[in-house]
C-alpha cells in the first residue's frame, strides 16, 4: 500500500465513521491505556516520546497532559493536521 493509498483509505474512513468515537477523548479506558504504557515503559514526566501511528492523537494528548514531552507521527497528514 503506497501512501497515497493509504490517506485516501484514512479520509475516507474518517468521512463515513462516527465521528465522536475517533476524536481525542478523555476516557476511563484512555487513562487506563495511557497509565498502563507509561508504567511499563518506566517513561518519567518531562521524558521525551514519539508516538508512531497518533492518527488522531487520542493518546498524545492524555499523555502530553500528564507532563510528557511528546511528538506524534502518522502516515496521514490529514489525521496529522487535527492533532
Amino acid at each position: 500500500m503506497t501512501n497515497k493509498s493509504h490517506n485516501n483509505n484514512q479520509t475516507q474512513y474518517y468521512k463515513s465513521a462516527d465521528q465522536p468515537t475517533i476524536q481525542p477523548v478523555l476516557t476511563p479506558y484512555v487513562l487506563r491505556h495511557t497509565s498502563s504504557v507509561l508504567n511499563f515503559g518506566g517513561f518519567e514526566k518531562e521524558e521525551k516520546l514519539l508516538e508512531v501511528g497518533a492518527g488522531m492523537g487520542r493518546f498524545s494528548h492524555i499523555i502530553k497532559s500528564q507532563g510528557f514531552d511528546i511528538t506524534a507521527s502518522d502516515l496521514s497528514p490529514e489525521l496529522i493536521e487535527k492533532i
